[in-house]
């Protein structure tokens, strides 16, 4: 069983010294502790136990993560110790992935794998995958192909619970960079406004930084071994252009930006194409490309890889598949897929598709309203 996280909490306006070192550990400014809100509501047993996060005593989500209890409290009640984990997780996960040595992932499966796509700041679906899949182990793995944040009310939720995972289970949980998981990207569809809205402007620009000093180190992709039946499978959150190779990601510079060098526009933004060779222009993503059937299978050829996993596309059943079945996209949050899924993949490299039996929590749920307000 993982160590319980630190979780550290902030304390009265009487004990001004406790709260300033607390404060200085993470350099983030505090503000005085808001008090409890006393408007009556109809649905105020949120204000208990907020039924967007729920973590029973017990469940596979809260071993993973360790006691919850205190933080569920603490979303509704204090903001500052969500952001204060928030960053300690982070900076945490930050610190692993800089002695990582490239930006590919190398992954040997002895007996499964779970792929999981774009989650888009559902923590709804994260946490019934994470109770579907079962806990992080040697024989059960986890990738998540990014798109973390944006498009829905939990994005910091969402990051810091992968980041914790991270940290918690070296080697057991591998994280993949998404086109969104990009400073531009996140400021510009809902990752900030969403920061701004709980935590104000200032405490939101460092948090949102600390988010950013993430993003640049994540994998660009990963390769996933199955020792046991001699095969390979490329995972990515885009695709695959033109003259790319596995040392060519292994060896590529981190940058801020999603599309700031081709390698990174085509690996994070890439979609296949079912009728048209070659890598073409994108018809619906402008400065974005498609890439044909005939790219998969040299590509395939030149790395020795049996398949493709990708995300980025949204798909109505959560898993499509392209080129013969050797490109499969995997689609997770059910903000914007009505049958979200992943992939569970075992020794032999055979896959099945799990159904997340998540609840619609909609883009702004109750809890959201009263933190983030109707507009996000």
């Amino acid at each position: 069983m993982p160590p319980e996280p630190p979780i550290m909490i902030l304390s009265s306006d009487n004990d001004n010294q406790s709260t300033s070192e607390s404060a200085d550990m993470l350099e983030i400014p505090l503000a005085p502790v808001p008090p409890p809100p006393v408007k009556k509501r109809s649905y105020g047993s949120q204000f208990r136990r907020p039924q967007s996060l729920p973590i029973r005593s017990g469940s596979v989500m809260h071993r993973v993560v360790g006691n919850w209890d205190i933080y569920n409290e603490a979303f509704v009640y204090y903001k500052m110790l969500l952001a204060e984990n928030a960053c300690y997780w982070i900076s945490r996960a930050v610190t692993s992935l800089g002695s990582m040595q490239g930006l590919l992932n190398e992954i040997f499966v002895t007996e499964s794998v779970n792929v999981v796509g774009d989650l888009h700041a559902n923590w709804e679906c994260l946490s019934s995958t994470v109770e579907s899949a079962g806990e992080p182990a040697e024989n059960n793995k986890y990738l998540f192909n990014g798109d973390f944040v944006d498009r829905g009310a939990f994005g910091l939720d969402v990051l810091f619970t992968l980041c914790q995972m991270f940290a918690l289970h070296p080697g057991h949980v591998f994280l993949n960079r998404g086109n969104h998981e990009c400073t531009i990207i996140s400021f510009t569809y809902g990752h900030y406004k969403s920061l701004r809205k709980i935590f104000g402007d200032t405490l939101a620009r460092t948090i949102f930084l600390k988010c950013c000093s993430l993003y640049k180190l994540l994998p660009l992709a990963s390769i996933i071994t199955f020792p046991a039946c001699s095969k390979r499978v490329f995972v990515v959150h885009g695709g695959i252009g033109d003259n790319l190779s596995l040392d060519r990601i292994r060896n590529a510079e981190p940058l801020d930006t999603s599309n700031g060098s081709p390698l990174n526009a085509t690996l994070l933004w890439s979609s296949p194409s079912s009728t048209l060779p070659g890598v073409t222009p994108s018809p619906t993503r402008k400065g974005c490309c498609m890439w044909g059937q005939d790219v998969t299978e040299s590509f395939l050829c030149e790395t020795g890889c049996s398949y493709i996993i990708r995300s980025h596309d949204e798909s109505p059943e959560g898993v499509t598949h392209t080129h013969d079945g050797k490109v499969t996209t995997v689609f997770s949050s059910i903000e914007q897929c009505c049958r979200p899924r992943f992939l569970k993949i075992d020794k032999n490299a055979n896959w099945t598709e799990m159904t997340i039996t998540a609840k619609n929590l909609g883009t702004v749920s109750k809890l959201g309203q009263i933190y983030r307000g109707d507009d996000v």
